[in-house]
């Protein structure tokens, strides 16, 4: 019962954060840990979809859900990895 909610738990925050991906056009840092990189546009909205695939999966088939969620978190992680772009720091002599 524990592995159910947990999975749940874990839907819940994917789905949030998809549909924050979709709306906002962004992925915060945080979630991936990339520093010195952005996520936005186009790409992060279809990570955003992406994000929110599980859900629905789970509640026709506990079993497939759960394994959806690792599958995600990795297709997730390398699109992201492939259109993520540096940010620019501004330069101090610019000024």
């Amino acid at each position: 019962m524990d592995g159910v909610f947990i999975a749940v738990i874990i839907g819940l925050l994917l789905v949030g954060s998809g549909i924050y991906a979709i709306v906002k056009g962004k992925i915060p840092q945080g979630v991936f840990g990339d520093k010195g990189y952005k996520t936005e546009g186009a790409g992060a909205r279809v990570i955003g979809a992406i994000l929110m695939i599980p859900v629905p999966l789970m509640i026709w088939n506990f079993v497939i859900g759960f394994v959806s969620i690792v599958v995600v978190l990795f297709v997730v992680y390398f699109i992201n990895k492939a259109v993520r772009q540096p940010i620019e720091k501004p330069n101090q002599y610019d000024q």
